[in-house]
C-alpha cells in the first residue's frame, strides 16, 4: 500500500496552514507519521517570481528524491506539495525536455487537491502575488493530476477552511497507520539514487542534508 498523502494546490491556496492542522489532530489522536515540507523553502537560487529554469530544476529533482526516500518508511507521509506541483512550475520557467513523474506517482495513496484562493497571494518574498501567474498554475496542477492521477490514486477536493475536511484527510491517513509494533526502514543510498528517476546526477550531500532536514517525526 503506498504511503504518501499529498496536499497540493497552487501557490495561495492554503496548504502550509491546512497541513498545519492535520498534524495537530493526528497528534491528538496519537498517530505516528513524517511530513515533508515545501521543498521551495530550501532552494538556493531565487524562487517565485524571480524563479529560473534552473531553479525550478532544483526544486523538481530534490523533490523527487524526497519522496523516494520517504516512500521506504513504513508509516503514512505528508507532502505539502509534490513532483506534479513542481513540475507545473518547471513547465512554466523551463521549455527543455518533459519528464516522466509515473515512477513517483506510484508512491502515492491519495492526494488532497486545495482551490486556489488569491486572498491568499501574500508578499512574503517566496509566493509571487500575480494572480493571473497563479490560476494558470492551478490550472496546469489539475490537468496533470487528472491526466496521470487517474492511473495511480484518487482525487479529492477539499476545502481548508472546512473542518470536517480535516477529519476526512487525517481518518485516510489512520487507516494506513500500522496497529503492529513499527518498523522504520532506512534505504541504502545506491537504492535511493539508482531507481528509475535519475536523480542521482543531481544530488550533493549538502542536496541530500538539505532533504534530510525536511524529514520531521511526529513523536509517540
Amino acid at each position: 500500500m503506498p504511503n504518501l498523502y499529498v496536499i497540493t494546490g497552487s501557490h495561495g491556496s492554503g496548504k502550509t496552514t491546512f497541513i498545519k492542522k492535520v498534524k495537530e489532530e493526528l497528534g491528538l489522536r496519537n498517530i505516528l507519521f513524517a511530513a515533508i515540507s515545501e521543498t521551495a523553502r530550501f532552494c538556493p537560487h531565487p524562487v517565485g517570481s524571480k524563479s529560473t529554469p534552473i531553479a525550478q530544476q532544483w526544486i523538481l529533482y530534490h523533490q523527487a528524491f524526497a519522496e523516494v526516500f520517504s516512500s521506504q518508511f513504513s508509516l503514512p507521509v505528508i507532502l505539502d506539495r509534490c513532483v506534479v506541483d513542481h513540475y507545473a512550475y518547471y513547465l512554466h520557467w523551463n521549455s527543455g525536455p518533459k519528464i516522466n513523474l509515473e515512477s513517483n506517482l506510484k508512491n502515492y495513496e491519495k492526494v488532497f487537491m486545495l482551490p486556489a484562493n488569491e486572498d491568499f497571494l501574500v508578499a512574503d518574498g517566496l509566493r509571487p502575488t500575480d494572480i493571473d501567474y497563479q490560476k494558470k498554475i492551478d490550472g496546469t496542477i489539475r490537468k496533470i493530476h487528472r491526466d496521470l492521477g487517474k492511473l495511480y490514486y484518487n482525487i479529492e477536493e477539499i476545502d481548508p477552511f472546512n473542518n470536517e475536511c480535516i477529519e476526512t484527510v487525517v481518518d485516510e491517513i489512520e487507516r494506513y497507520t500500522p496497529k503492529a509494533s513499527l518498523k522504520i526502514r532506512f534505504p541504502k543510498v545506491h537504492e535511493i539514487c539508482g531507481g528509475k528517476l535519475d536523480i542521482a546526477s543531481y544530488l550533493t550531500l549538502e542536496g541530500i542534508l538539505e532533504v534530510m532536514k525536511k524529514v520531521v517525526f511526529n513523536p509517540i
